[in-house]
């Protein structure tokens, strides 16, 4: 699921800072001298940050919006460049603050509910991302943040309502497009969440992620030579002992035990630390030998060897110690 970062809309542009200066100018609370030295001191901090100095642009914004409390835009810049520094509260303070001085602006209700989200305050979130939409129904960045963030409050009927909305708005989005996927299968909709996942890879073919995704997609739908298919291309651009183990996962469920296996020792040498193959590796032996009917002893053996190997990286591992009890002793009718 993805939190699309917020960007600082108002600092690049020279008719977005015209725009700002002109949004100051309309502040009259206050006399005109120290709202003109303010919008000076504000401008200077707009320069510094163009400058790639943050630090200085945030003790210039601050010394505007002392000069001049109502400065919306400063209250706004000095909100982007805290989120820069990932300093998510103090952030959120000045974003409410944009909201009580122009509450009518949905970036401002966007603002808010990103950090919100990003500070787990996720109902707050989706209040905020609600009032932006409500204020700009085409606001794409709040519906794909408000799908995520009913994807992690569990809520996966709206999930995919929101999610769904933000692809339909811009469907070159790949990340929208994965939460709709990842929302999907949340309510089991695999057919539907693998159509989400291949529009995804059209566009952005390149993300191992989004490959495996779909593998383990097509391996809930029982379509194991397809998941397979998929991780062998994974395994051939990023060879790794994870993505080795979930190839021989596709092929000890196409019952390719033998293959399985071999892909289960490459990932325990591609990392020997990697006990899930050591698992895996068991328990094809195991199946192999429950299968000779116990004349293959070998292969009894060589399965307690790996789940022994496996308890000792990670022993708090009761289903492997069970198995192991199990297995202790030659194929009896206890084991059919």
């Amino acid at each position: 699921m993805n939190i699309s970062s917020c960007r600082l809309l108002v600092l690049v542009a020279g008719s977005t800072l015209c725009l700002g200066v002109a949004l100051l100018c309309g502040c009259a609370h206050q006399p005109v001298v120290g709202r003109t030295v303010a919008i000076d001191t504000y401008v200077n901090g707009v320069m510094a940050y163009k400058a790639g100095n943050n630090d200085q642009a945030i003790s210039d914004l601050q010394l505007a919006l002392r000069q001049h409390s109502d400065l919306i835009m400063a209250h706004s810049m000095l909100g982007d460049l805290y989120q820069l520094k990932r300093n998510y509260n103090d952030a959120l303070a000045q974003y409410e603050i944009t909201i009580r001085l122009d509450p009518y602006s949905y970036k401002n209700h966007y603002d808010e509910g990103l950090m919100d989200q990003l500070l787990g305050k996720l109902k707050e979130a989706v209040a905020a991302y609600l009032r932006a939409l409500e204020l700009n129904p085409q606001d794409f960045l709040s519906a794909e943040n408000l799908g995520a963030a009913y994807l992690q409050l569990d809520d996966y009927d709206n999930a995919i309502k929101y999610c769904r909305m933000a692809t339909e708005m811009n469907d070159k989005s790949a990340a929208a497009w994965s939460n709709l996927a990842v929302a999907l299968e949340a309510k089991s909709q695999w057919k539907d969440a693998e159509a989400a996942w291949r529009h995804c890879l059209e566009l952005n073919g390149s993300s191992v992620e989004v490959s495996v995704a779909l593998a383990k997609n097509l391996k809930h739908q029982q379509r194991y030579s397809e998941a397979r298919a998929v991780l062998s291309e994974v395994v051939r651009v990023s060879d790794t002992a994870s993505h080795r183990k979930l190839l021989g996962d596709a092929l000890f469920l196409e019952k390719k035990y033998d293959d399985a296996l071999d892909e289960y020792t490459r990932a325990v040498k591609l990392d020997p630390a990697y006990f899930p193959a050591m698992n895996e590796s068991g328990w094809v032996l195991i199946t192999q030998y429950n299968q000779s009917l116990g004349l293959e002893e070998k292969k009894r053996l060589a399965a307690l060897d790996a789940w022994q190997a496996s308890l000792l990286i990670n022993p708090n591992q009761p289903q492997v110690r069970q198995l192991m009890k199990t297995y202790a002793e030659k194929f009896s009718d206890d084991n059919k």
